[in-house]
């Protein structure tokens, strides 16, 4: 009975084990794929990070394998009936969840071999573990999140982007024709600089002093209504801080939850401050979060945005000693701890998301 004892509690570690290795290699391979680079999810790369995680120099069980077949990309609906929210159908929609299944079944990986359960005629067991992971959409920025004070206007956002255009009767609805999007520079992993060649997504200008340029956008006041060069200049950096959220919260602009989302109105100044540009040039490479609005009314300092929702871009190039000036970015999608995750049924971020979660598929 203690023989027996002692080979059921090391089956029983054994699946501990596997499934915290599953767990482990599931979430790290999802954040890879929402750390790609270029216009399509690098699924070979997502599958290489589960692999490290798994067996590899990350993992915990040197030298297990995961084969290929047992890492499903798919479609996670969080409103669908529990045993039904993972799907492997990626037809007009990207990947947002992965299941890795990890054996120990003699198939992949040997069987776990046992101690005193020979005796009884049994040498080993099969040992199994599934996980799924999710990637939450993100609704509200919280501070110190990645969010610049820099607003593109929705309808261009989409386009560049590729999305679905607005109904022409929406506020501010703008028609833009993706002909004068260029795709002139290659992202590579972030916090490296873009080399020169397309990558297969076109770039948006965030700011451009020529008035017919697609862009010709602005700064927004995250935090207080002087905006000054000094802030915009930290903001760009390090993004809003709770001080500057406090200044936020006491005009009313924060939601329940203490969160920046959309829809808000938010002063600004349509025009760009060239001491800013050591800061845009430190930033070049990095994932950040930018605002989005429909209308704009009021000049200069007296500009007011009406942000409708926030998207993620790759700083790509700027160029602030120009004429005209003009600051470059690409939409990317990437994760981070500092949002919110968005209830059921709502939307506030294009390409921001919380960090890869466990879920019961």
């Amino acid at each position: 009975m203690v023989a027996f004892a002692i080979d059921v509690g090391y089956i029983a570690l054994a699946r501990t084990e596997l499934q915290a290795t599953a767990d482990s290699g599931d979430r790290a391979g999802l954040a890879k794929l929402y750390s790609g680079t270029g216009a399509t999810q690098d699924f070979t790369a997502a599958k290489s990070e589960v692999n490290k995680y798994v067996g590899g120099s990350a993992g915990n069980r040197p030298g297990l394998v995961v084969a290929d077949a047992d890492i499903q990309f798919g479609y996670f609906d969080r409103t669908a009936a529990v045993g039904t929210r993972f799907s492997t159908d990626l037809t007009n929609r990207r990947a947002n969840a992965l299941r890795v299944t990890l054996r120990r079944d003699g198939t992949t990986n040997p069987r776990l071999a046992l101690f005193f359960a020979s005796v009884l005629g049994k040498a080993d067991n099969d040992v199994r573990a599934k996980a799924t992971a999710w990637m939450p959409p993100a609704l509200g920025v919280l501070p110190n999140a990645e969010l610049i004070p820099y607003v593109a206007q929705v309808d261009y956002f989409n386009a560049v982007a590729g999305l679905p255009a607005r109904a022409s009767n929406s506020n501010g609805f703008v028609n833009i024709d993706s002909s004068v999007f260029t795709d002139i520079w290659t992202i590579g992993a972030a916090g490296t600089v873009p080399t020169t060649g397309p990558d297969g997504a076109k770039e948006l200008l965030l700011f451009s002093g020529g008035q017919n340029a697609p862009g010709n956008f602005g700064s927004i006041d995250l935090g207080s209504a002087s905006n000054g060069t000094p802030e915009l200049a930290r903001q760009l950096r390090y993004g809003p801080t709770q001080g500057d959220f406090d200044i936020l919260d006491n005009a009313g602009k924060l939601a329940s939850d203490n969160s920046l989302q959309a829809p808000v109105n938010l002063g600004g100044d349509t025009g760009i401050s060239n001491g800013t540009k050591d800061d845009w040039a430190a930033i070049i490479g990095q994932n950040k979060i930018i605002p989005l609005y429909d209308t704009v009314s009021g000049n200069g300092n007296n500009a007011a945005y009406h942000i409708v929702g926030f998207a993620g871009v790759r700083i790509v190039a700027a160029d602030l000693q120009g004429n005209p000036k003009r600051v470059w970015v690409q939409p990317t999608s990437f994760y981070s701890n500092k949002v919110t995750v968005a209830p059921t049924g709502s939307s506030g971020m294009v390409g921001v998301y919380a960090p890869p979660r466990l879920v019961i598929p």
